[in-house]
């Protein structure tokens, strides 16, 4: 949502009405800061009381920081001007703010009838109130209308649809039982924002409906995949989910032996028998890209062909780049083949800890990465990728928070790698600041011999 308000804001800026407003407006819009070019329209609009051009634009500007009564304000003193305003551009503009600020109003036919009006006044639609105009007809239940505004939305400005339009489209598509193009639907939101919790659930029942058993027991498992992989769910709900899906199954008139074995594969699959899970799952005829996935990762995981399938499996990445469990397998198998480089281990590896840091999976992958830069024993689970300690320095700064710069002295007590050097040179950036100097020596006594030097001799550079 917050794209199109900045889209209308911007617009306005081509809307003249005066060449004395329009060296006062340019100045306006010149300021450097959102706050300051708040504060110079407001000003604009005490010398230009019957502008329509300002009104729109300060409206925007309260939409797009979520202040929708002082939004109001303005745009309904807009709507009043309308009648006299000639300019179409900001006539359509006023409209498609005003669909905006209905439908995060929840007032759904205002926002239907905004966003017609705008519609009326320019069919270019420029700043894409038809996608307002479509969420707020599935808003009032009126799915099949709603589907049709999407269709008309899609084709004029694809390029304009957000993360909320897909979603409701999503469910829209749900409500008006439209499985193949929710199929699609699916994928394409997943491959644009990436994977949402509960999409292989909708996948999966899309594919029940349409007959697909194999499918839909796939999706089923994606949605169990991700969940996995970003710690969200135990080994034993794991477990229990599958249970479930294989009593649903029995239960329904869909059940098959194809089924039945590919519940069995995942079971295999999830206690790490990885030769036994591809025995099953390669004689899938589901041609999803998960399926391809999972037969893939159980034969790159059972040490079978691993160098004439890795192409095959990183063609799978445009997929699967918000999946920690892609990158997992990735390294697991890319460190049984003896040609293997550093250089070709390492982003797979930070890959696997950025994505869900905390996990069991990212500490096997911490453990490995140090001891691929010398570090053995207890010491190796310290490491942290430089995506890491940006974060956590950075955290550190705009809170004012020297907490958060623990994991980098901590880090400091192994042997010296690149990403000790890294965390080293933060923590040189930090203890520019007294209360960062401070905290850190305050650590000191609770730190081991290699750690101690380290931050001693940083601290001598600031004189504590």
């Amino acid at each position: 949502m917050k794209t199109r308000y900045v889209l209308l804001f911007l617009s306005l800026i081509l809307v003249s009405c005066s060449a004395s407003f329009d060296k006062d407006f340019e100045a306006a819009m010149g300021r450097e800061s959102g706050p300051e070019v708040l504060n110079a329209l407001l000003a604009l609009d005490q010398s230009y009381p019957e502008t329509l051009k300002v009104k729109v634009n300060i409206g925007a500007l309260y939409l797009l920081l979520g202040q929708y009564e002082r939004a109001a304000v303005y745009l309904e003193q807009g709507k009043k001007l309308d009648r006299w305003y000639g300019n179409k551009k900001t006539r359509y503009l006023l409209y498609a703010n005003l669909a905006e600020l209905y439908y995060a109003q929840a007032s759904y036919q205002q926002a239907i009838d905004a966003g017609s009006k705008a519609l009326e006044l320019d069919e270019s639609d420029s700043v894409g109130a038809a996608f307002v105009r479509a969420k707020a007809l599935a808003a009032l239940e009126e799915y099949e209308q709603a589907l049709t505004a999407f269709d008309t939305a899609i084709e004029s400005h694809p390029d304009l649809m957000n993360k909320t339009d897909h979603e409701i489209l999503i469910s829209t598509l749900i409500k008006t039982e439209s499985y193949e193009r929710l199929i699609t639907e699916i994928g394409t939101y997943a491959a644009t924002f990436g994977y949402s919790p509960g999409l292989g659930l909708h996948e999966s029942m899309a594919y029940q409906r349409l007959g697909r058993v194999e499918e839909s027991l796939f999706a089923a498992f994606k949605e169990l995949e991700y969940r996995r992989f970003y710690g969200i769910v135990s080994e034993e709900e794991l477990s229990s989910s599958l249970d479930a899906m294989s009593t649903a199954l029995s239960a329904s008139d869909l059940e098959t032996d194809e089924g039945k074995r590919l519940i069995a594969a995942f079971h295999s699959y999830l206690a790490g028998d990885y030769g036994k899970a591809y025995e099953m799952l390669h004689l899938t005829k589901a041609d999803t890209s998960f399926a391809t996935y999972l037969v893939l990762a159980t034969l790159l995981e059972s040490g079978e062909e691993i160098q004439e399938n890795f192409s095959a499996y990183a063609d799978l990445e445009q997929y699967f780049s918000d999946l920690p469990g892609y990158y997992y397998h990735a390294w697991r198998a890319l460190e049984r083949l003896p040609s293997t480089s550093f250089a070709n281990v390492q982003p797979l590896l930070e890959k696997t800890i950025q994505l869900a840091p905390a996990t069991g999976f990212a500490r096997e992958a911490r453990i490995q990465l140090g001891r691929l830069v010398g570090i053995e024993g207890p010491e190796a689970a310290l490491i942290l990728t430089k995506e890491e300690s940006n974060i956590l320095f950075s955290r550190a700064l705009s809170t004012g928070d020297p907490s958060y710069l623990v994991p980098l002295i901590k880090l400091q007590e192994t042997n010296e790698n690149i990403y000790q050097l890294h965390a080293y040179l933060r923590l040189t950036e930090a203890l520019k600041y007294e209360a960062f100097r401070r905290f850190c020596s305050a650590q000191q006594p609770q730190l081991g011999p290699l750690a101690t030097e380290r931050m001693a001799s940083l601290l001598i550079v600031y004189g504590k």
